[in-house]
């Protein structure tokens, strides 16, 4: 990821700080929490969206809506059933773009954002699953 330049941004009347920092260069627990505070972030971003779902849509995916809306509510995205209610959602909106609402703003970001948030989701798994093996494979030498 190249990293953001302050050379590119408009200095007339303006101030600006820019704050960058590279994920990837933080410590294990402050990495995980970083992806896992975007992934609620996207979250959040794709709560309203999921209120702008076309009607006709909305009424045939009623229960993959309510999922979602309330794993969001909860902030609880990362347990197994906003995974799969994210995944459906991801899929069938995908679909839906190419066929029925190519023109759907808020359809095209709200699965955009819901995607976003399940790949933060599935990333802080990732990353606990392997701390764990870490420390498995850690303890196993020690003996």
């Amino acid at each position: 990821m190249s990293k953001p330049s302050f050379n590119n941004m408009p200095k007339a009347n303006h101030r600006a700080v820019l704050h960058y920092f590279d994920s990837d260069a933080l410590p294990h627990d402050q990495r995980t929490l970083a992806i896992a505070a975007d992934g609620l972030a996207a979250a959040r971003r794709a709560r309203p969206l999921l209120d702008d779902i076309p009607e006709d849509l909305a009424v045939e995916i009623p229960d993959l809506l309510r999922i979602l809306r309330d794993s969001i509510a909860r902030r609880a995205i990362f347990v197994p059933a906003f995974r799969e209610a994210a995944e459906q959602f991801r899929r069938i909106g995908a679909r839906l773009l190419e066929s029925r609402y190519p023109d759907d703003e808020h359809l095209r970001e709200a699965v955009i954002m819901v995607g976003e948030a399940l790949d933060a989701s599935e990333r802080v798994e990732d990353l606990v699953a392997a701390a764990a093996l870490m420390k498995t494979v850690a303890a196993a030498r020690a003996r």
